[in-house]
């Protein structure tokens, strides 16, 4: 047998003494084993027995394709249903969408002994025409079907990741699916029946024979939404799966392990709960009832167990195993299941099946052997690696269109995998980076013996090059010195090293683009948006830089840092006027076209562009340059920290909360120093869930950051965590640490948010008279840079304070938000509203402000 057919051969299902799956998805051979999903499993098989298209969406690793795969396909089976699963192909041989459809509908009728009707899909043309001709067996003339199909597609995200760079496909896959849903007749059938008058009398226009299903994760949920317009009924019918509640966890690990005939269960109810308290994070008190939020480790966590029982020969699971964390078990699996492998297996794994977004993606299986052997392991040895990590349930192998492809089990496994392979190639640099130290000063001591030889030789000529060679050398260490002392904020020391360089070889590029760097990010630790000098210091190096690289590309000399690099440069200008006092949106547009333009791969410019469009409002917009600049970061295979990070801030801004955390995380992950995306991940964990201890915990660790701006946040953000939990008035100490946060705050970083905020404390404090003195002194100060917050909280202040016109100023841009769905924004602005309310002062102005975003907020939930 050949060993691709072993893979995908391999033994993959459950018994009654190995009854859970691990990550992999349950299907109609395991569905004896699936349990805990009764009340969705029901709900999504009305939806999709009565509705032309339903939509099934969820976080990642919550088993919606166990649902489907398990629950719902052999439901509808049994209600006399077709099921059609398949996933689009995307590659250059891929037919088209209706083509695949088509050939899709002939292999599960073929599958339930309809040859006949199997065989008029192999001969049609068009899916629709296929669907309402009555001649070719599918419907009667009546319209009623001979077969009632439904098309499922899991894992549809794949048609915004695969499928972005086949947007023909995707185009051609929304025309497909609006012709079924919306019974729309395509513009081809239209032709054809305009000269064909038999077929037009013959065609039923009214009938339905066919539904549709969409499964897909929750953080590509906004990308479908821009099909509304083509597809309305997107709207109608939409299930979102859930975690499951501790309840539902614990029946999902007893029942399975109650299946052994004559043995009492694997999993007792008092050891299942512990379980299910474990993997929650919970101490054992928690009743299940309050649980409601398992997360997707459950599965992986009790097959893990199993093999612990199994191994030891013992007959049930006990809760002396829960040692360690939840984290570790999954971590443990991870780096076990490569424990017999050669590190080029690791490495092929973490490289080609993780996209540096931190999303799974496939590779064929014969580019998998490939590309191993390409690393210099055997071939026999590749196979024999794929099949074991297959059987460990890490990887697997499935086949599409008549090709095999190999990815993760799970996308719960993403972070892990890129953890490991962030820490590794942190690893690698660092070892490079020695092995260049170690080479530098190897050299050095050459020069130096080579100095002293000369001094004793006396040759002047030879004394110059050594001299020459030892500046080359110290302009090195310069360069790395400012680099790593960028990369951890000791921007003090990185400008000097930078500037020192440059005054060694001042024609060369580096060190000025490491000073503009170095200047535009000291710009935003300082938090100072009116320290124009900083700024100014930074065009003129970045300008610099630029006319070196122009000079040396002109008259043809190599440059170093080439058209990417020169990119850079027009980025970090068109940053420098994104921010400041009065952001000039329209310039550093300028320089970011001229990025694109130089660089048109590069991921930069589509994050800069996507900033301004956040700071405009236009979160819609900001999202999708994002998406284009982490779809350059895929083809270029290098880390996108901006784009995670303004996601992170998109969706909060919208609400999505859970997205933001997401999104904030993997920030975090392609930048592990950077403390901005804490800030981020903390508000969104917090607006998440308010009970959930690790917003404050995050925020506490940016107290005291040398970046005075996030420092002044966090003390803001943390001196609302109190007061909202406090009982005001009785709570007095509460409120007086809040008030001293704030006043902390406004003392670091005197600008308009700190003094306003402030201002509600003192409110909260009962002092009206010192509130509205610095409500008068915050709509003088700056705003930070940033001109959305700017619109949102003048007119705000200006309410609050009375003055005419205001309260219409926040009704336009609550309405502008409003309409675009940015529920999360005007939530925030919610809570200081009624932070004010609280006080029980200014009653009349913050009641109407109140109302206003009441309404904004139910309108932007009702676009969202």
């Amino acid at each position: 047998m050949n060993p691709a057919d072993a893979v995908l051969k391999r033994p993959g299902g459950a018994d009654p003494e190995s009854p859970w799956l691990g990550l992999r998805s349950f299907t109609e051979e395991t569905l004896r084993y699936f349990f805990g999903r009764s009340a969705e499993l029901q709900d999504l098989f009305e939806r999709a027995l009565h509705k032309p298209l339903t939509i099934l969406f969820g976080q990642s690793g919550l088993g919606k394709t166990s649902l489907i795969q398990a629950g719902l396909i052999p439901k509808l089976r049994e209600a006399g249903l077709l099921p059609v699963s398949m996933r689009v192909r995307y590659d250059q041989d891929a037919p088209s969408v209706g083509r695949q459809m088509i050939e899709a509908l002939g292999e599960g009728l073929r599958s339930t002994g309809r040859e006949d009707l199997a065989a008029t899909c192999l001969g049609a043309s068009n899916l629709w025409l296929l669907l309402h001709d009555p001649e070719c067996g599918l419907i009667d003339e009546d319209g009623v079907p001979a077969t009632r199909a439904i098309f499922i597609f899991d894992q549809f995200e794949e048609i915004f990741t695969p499928g972005e760079r086949r947007r023909d496909i995707a185009e051609d896959f929304r025309e497909t699916i609006a012709a079924i849903v919306e019974n729309r007749m395509p513009r081809d059938v239209r032709a054809q029946i305009e000269t064909d008058d038999r077929l037009a009398e013959r065609i039923n226009y009214q009938a339905h024979p066919a539904k549709v299903l969409l499964s897909l994760r929750e953080d590509f949920l906004h990308l479908l939404e821009r099909w509304r317009w083509q597809l309305p009924t997107l709207m109608d019918n939409r299930i979102e799966l859930r975690p499951l509640s501790g309840v539902q966890a614990v029946r999902a690990v007893v029942e399975p392990g109650s299946l052994r005939s004559d043995k009492r269960p694997i999993v007792s109810p008092e050891v299942a709960a512990e379980i299910v308290r474990f993997v929650a994070g919970v101490q054992a008190d928690v009743p299940l009832q309050e649980l409601d939020a398992i997360p997707p480790l459950l599965s992986l966590m009790c097959a893990e167990l199993n093999e612990q029982r199994l191994a030891a020969g013992e007959e049930t699971i006990s809760a002396e195993q829960l040692e360690g964390r939840s984290e570790q078990i999954l971590e443990g699996f991870y780096a076990n299941a490569f424990s017999n492998h050669p590190p080029a297996v690791r490495e092929f794994v973490e490289n080609r099946l993780l996209s540096d977004a931190g999303y799974r993606q496939s590779v064929t299986l014969d580019t998998s052997e490939a590309e191993l052997v390409r690393a210099g392991v055997s071939r026999e040895g590749a196979m024999r690696a794929i099949g074991d990590l297959v059987e460990r349930r890490l990887l697997v192998v499935e086949e599409r269109g008549g090709v095999r492809r190999v990815e993760f089990t799970h996308d719960v496994l993403t972070p892990v995998a890129l953890a490991s392979r962030t820490a590794r190639r942190e690893h690698e640099e660092g070892a490079r980076l020695a092995a260049r130290q170690r080479e530098r000063l190897r050299k050095q001591r050459r020069i130096g013996l080579m100095v002293v030889a000369l001094l004793l030789l006396g040759c002047a000529g030879l004394m110059t090059y050594a001299w020459r060679a030892r500046q080359e050398i110290k302009f090195r260490e310069l360069l790395d010195s400012g680099n790593l002392s960028l990369e951890t904020r000791d921007y003090a020391t990185a400008l000097r090293d930078f500037k020192g360089a440059a005054r060694r070889k001042s024609s060369h590029s580096s060190p000025w683009f490491g000073i503009g760097d170095t200047l535009v990010r000291q710009f935003y630790a300082s938090g100072d948006s009116r320290n124009a000098p900083i700024l100014s210091e930074a065009i003129s190096a970045y300008n610099r830089a630029i006319e070196i690289e122009k000079r040396g590309k002109s008259s043809g000399e190599r440059s170093e840092v080439g058209h990417s690099k020169l990119a850079e440069a027009y980025v970090g200008l068109g940053d420098v006027y994104a921010v400041g006092v009065d952001p000039d949106f329209k310039k550093a547009e300028v320089f970011y076209r001229q990025a694109r333009q130089i660089d048109p791969g590069s991921v930069k410019p589509p994050v800069g562009f996507g900033n301004i469009l956040l700071g405009q409002g236009r979160i819609h917009e900001a999202i999708d340059q994002y998406q284009t600049s982490l779809n350059a970061a895929l083809r270029r295979n290098e880390p996108d920290y901006g784009a995670h990070a303004g996601l992170g801030a998109a969706y909060f801004d919208l609400g999505q909360y859970r997205l933001a955390i997401q999104e904030s995380d993997r920030a975090i992950g392609a930048r592990p120093n950077a403390v901005v995306p804490i800030l981020q991940l903390a508000n969104a964990i917090y607006m998440n869930d308010r009970s959930d201890p690790r917003a404050a915990e995050l925020l506490k660790t940016l107290v005291g950051s040398d970046m005075k701006r996030l420092d002044s946040l966090a003390r803001i953000n943390l001196a609302y965590l109190l007061l909202e939990q406090a009982n005001l008035p009785a709570d007095q100490s509460l409120l007086r640490e809040a008030v001293q946060y704030l006043e902390q705050a406004y003392e670091r970083d005197p600008y308009a948010f700190s003094c306003f905020r402030l201002g509600i404390g003192r409110a909260l404090q009962g002092d009206a008279k010192e509130a509205l003195k610095l409500w008068e002194k915050a709509a003088d100060l700056s705003w930070g840079g940033d001109p959305l917050g700017q619109r949102i909280y003048a007119p705000f202040l200006a309410t609050l304070r009375g003055k005419p016109g205001a309260f219409g100023q926040m009704q336009k841009i609550t309405g502008e938000l409003g309409q675009e769905g940015a529920a999360g924004l005007l939530e925030a602005v919610m809570r200081e509203a009624q932070l004010v309310r609280r006080s029980g002062l200014f009653e009349a102005q913050v009641a109407q402000i109140i109302s206003l975003l009441d309404d904004a907020i139910n309108k932007a939930r009702d676009v969202g």
